[in-house]
C-alpha cells in the first residue's frame, strides 16, 4: 500500500513538472494607449509614439487631415460642413440681417445657439475671434439679461459681470441704470471692442449673427476619450507646457502653468521686485488684455479681495512698459475707469493692478504685490 502511494505521488510530481515546463501560448503584444509617449504637438519619429489616435506627420504628432485639436477636451474634433473650428467650438457666421430673437431661433434650428464666450477672458476671446474673422463688423451673440439689471449671462449659464472692460460703453452695459427704456435692452451684440446691450426684438435693429454648435453635436474621432490628467504626488501639479509634475515653493500658489505669490505685507515697488527676484521670480507680467483674468482663480480660491497690487510694469522715460519689454496701451479699458494713465509720470511711474484694471502710482508707495515664476 505504501509502495503504491509513493508511486502515485512520484507520477503526480512528474505530471506537474511536465505541465509547468510547457511554455504559455504566444500572445501578440497589444498596443495599449498607455504605451504611447507623445502628445499632440510633440516631436515624433513614428505613429506608434503618438497617443489619442494622432498621426506622426512632419515629425510631429498631429490630428488626421480634416480634424482640429481641442485643447479643452484633448481630442481631435471635426466640425460639420459649413462650420468652422475655433478655440474648442464649431461656429458659423450667418451674414443675413435679423433681430436678436430671430437670430437665436435660427441658430436653434441648426442644432446650436448664439455664440458664447468664457466670462473670465471675454476681452481676449473677442479680440482673437474677430481677428480670425478679419472684420470689426457687429454681430448678435448669446448674451442676455432677461431685462433684469445685473442679470447678464451667456445663454442662461455663465454669469457676465454687468461692469467691466468687456462692455464697449466704457465698462457698463447700457441697461444698468434701470430706466424703462434701457431695461428693454436685454440682449447683446459684439465686435472686437466688446459687448453692447441692445433690444432683443426690435424690427429696426437687425444684424448678422454667429451660431455655435452645442458640445454634443460636435463630431469626434471614434474611440477618442478625454485623456485623464496625469497624476502627480502630493504637493505637485501637472504642467501642461513642460508635460511634467512641478512643485511651487511654500506659500506660493499654482495657477495656469505657473507659480504665484500674493503678498500680505505692503512694500515699495522696487522692494517688491527685489523680493520676487530673490525667489528667482519676477513681479507679475500679464499676457492678457484684462490683467486680472490670469490670476482670478487664485483670488477666488483664497477669498482674496481684488485690491491694489504692485505688478511688473513701470514708466521707462518714454512710455509704460511691462518688464518683458512690451508696451502698455496709452489709453483704453486696461486703465482704471476707462481713462488714460495719470500724466504725472515723474512721480507716478509704477503700475499696480486696481480691481480688474491698472493704475499708475508713486513707486515709493507701499502696496502688496504679486510675484510669478514661469
Amino acid at each position: 500500500m505504501f509502495i503504491k502511494f509513493i508511486s502515485g505521488l512520484f507520477i503526480s510530481l512528474c505530471i506537474v513538472s511536465y505541465v509547468s515546463s510547457i511554455p504559455p501560448p504566444f500572445r501578440a503584444p497589444k498596443r495599449h494607449p498607455s504605451h504611447c509617449t507623445k502628445q499632440h504637438g510633440e516631436r515624433c519619429f513614428s505613429g506608434r509614439e503618438c497617443c489619442d489616435n494622432l498621426i506622426c506627420q512632419n515629425r510631429e504628432c498631429r490630428c488626421l487631415p480634416g480634424y482640429t485639436w481641442s485643447t479643452e477636451f484633448s481630442v481631435c474634433y471635426q466640425c460639420p460642413p459649413g462650420w468652422t473650428f475655433f478655440e474648442d467650438k464649431c461656429f458659423m457666421v450667418v451674414n443675413q440681417a435679423a433681430t436678436w430673437q430671430d437670430a437665436l431661433d435660427d441658430c436653434r434650428t441648426r442644432a446650436g445657439q448664439l455664440i458664447t464666450f468664457d466670462s473670465l477672458v471675454i476681452v481676449d476671446q473677442l479680440n482673437s475671434f474677430f481677428s480670425k474673422l478679419a472684420t470689426n463688423e457687429t454681430y448678435f451673440v448669446g448674451a442676455f439679461s432677461g431685462n433684469i439689471p445685473g442679470n447678464w449671462s451667456w445663454m442662461g449659464e455663465k454669469f457676465i459681470p454687468a461692469t467691466g472692460p468687456w462692455w464697449s460703453g466704457c465698462f457698463e452695459a447700457q441697461n444698468e441704470n434701470g430706466t424703462e427704456l434701457f431695461l428693454a435692452q436685454g440682449c447683446a451684440q459684439a465686435n472686437a471692442d466688446g459687448l453692447t446691450a441692445v433690444a432683443c426684438n426690435d424690427p429696426d435693429l437687425v444684424n448678422p449673427y454667429i451660431c455655435e454648435l452645442k458640445t454634443s453635436r460636435r463630431i469626434v474621432l471614434p474611440k477618442q476619450d478625454k485623456k485623464a490628467m496625469p497624476k502627480c504626488k502630493h504637493g505637485y501639479n501637472w504642467n501642461e507646457k513642460t508635460k511634467r509634475c512641478v512643485k511651487c515653493p511654500n506659500r506660493w500658489t499654482y495657477c495656469n502653468d505657473a507659480c504665484y505669490f500674493i503678498s500680505d505685507r505692503p512694500e515699495s515697488w522696487q522692494r517688491a521686485r527685489d523680493f520676487c527676484n530673490q525667489s528667482r521670480a519676477e513681479l507679475f507680467v500679464s499676457k492678457s488684455a484684462v490683467v486680472i483674468d490670469e490670476i482670478l482663480p487664485i483670488f477666488k480660491s483664497h477669498n482674496l479681495p481684488l485690491d491694489s497690487y504692485w505688478i511688473g510694469a513701470s514708466f521707462d522715460g518714454t512710455s509704460f512698459k511691462w518688464l518683458d519689454g512690451r508696451s502698455l496701451p496709452d489709453e483704453g479699458p486696461m486703465w482704471s475707469n476707462c481713462r488714460v494713465p495719470s500724466p504725472n509720470t515723474a512721480t507716478l511711474g509704477c503700475v499696480a493692478s486696481f480691481g480688474i484694471s491698472l493704475e499708475n502710482l508713486s513707486c515709493s508707495e507701499a502696496k502688496k504685490f504679486i510675484c510669478k515664476i514661469n
